[in-house]
C-alpha cells in the first residue's frame, strides 16, 4: 500500500504505544528465563476451573520453555497434545494477568471474555508460530510438531 496503516489513525502515537506494550508483553510471556521444568517431565491438568486458573495460572501446569521451533514430531498425539495445550493455556493466562483493564470487569464478564477467546487465541498463537518458523508441520509448543502426512505432501 505504500503507507503505514497505523499512521492513518488520528491517534497513531497512542496506537503505537499500545502495540509496543502488547509486543513487549508477548516477549515477556515467551521468555523462558522463569521456566521451571522441561516438557518431558512436567505435569499438567485441565481439571481446574477457569476462575481458579485466572487467579493462579500455575495450577494448570508448570512453566516450561515454549521452544517454538519444532524439533520432535508427535508420535503419541494423545500424550503430547494435552501437554502443549496446557502450556498454551498458561501462556494465555499469563498474558491476561498483565492486562490491568481485565481486572476492572466483574468476575462474570472476565470469565466470559477469557473462555470465549481461549481456543481462538491458542490456535492463532500456534498458527502464527508455524508461519513464523516456516515449519513443514503444525507447531505445538515444547518443541513438538505434527508432521504432514504423505498425502498432504503430495497435494502440494
Amino acid at each position: 500500500m505504500g503507507f503505514a496503516f497505523i499512521d492513518q489513525f488520528r491517534f497513531a502515537d497512542g496506537a503505537k504505544a499500545v502495540a509496543r506494550m502488547f509486543v513487549n508483553l508477548e516477549r515477556c510471556c515467551d521468555n523462558d528465563t522463569y521456566a521451571v521444568s522441561v516438557p518431558e517431565k512436567y505435569t499438567c491438568t485441565l481439571d481446574v476451573s477457569i476462575a481458579d486458573a485466572l487467579r493462579n495460572p500455575l495450577t494448570v501446569c508448570e512453566r516450561t520453555p515454549l521452544s517454538w521451533p519444532g524439533m520432535k514430531a508427535v508420535d503419541n498425539p494423545t500424550e503430547m497434545v494435552k501437554l502443549s495445550y496446557c502450556r498454551m493455556v498458561l501462556h494465555y493466562l499469563e498474558w491476561l494477568a498483565a492486562i490491568e483493564d481485565l481486572l476492572m470487569l466483574n468476575e462474570k464478564d472476565r470469565l466470559t471474555l477469557t473462555t470465549s477467546h481461549l481456543c481462538p487465541v491458542v490456535l492463532l498463537t500456534m498458527c502464527f508460530n508455524t508461519f513464523k518458523y516456516n515449519s513443514d508441520g503444525f507447531l505445538l509448543c515444547n518443541g513438538f510438531f505434527y508432521k504432514k502426512t504423505e498425502e498432504e505432501n503430495n497435494d502440494q
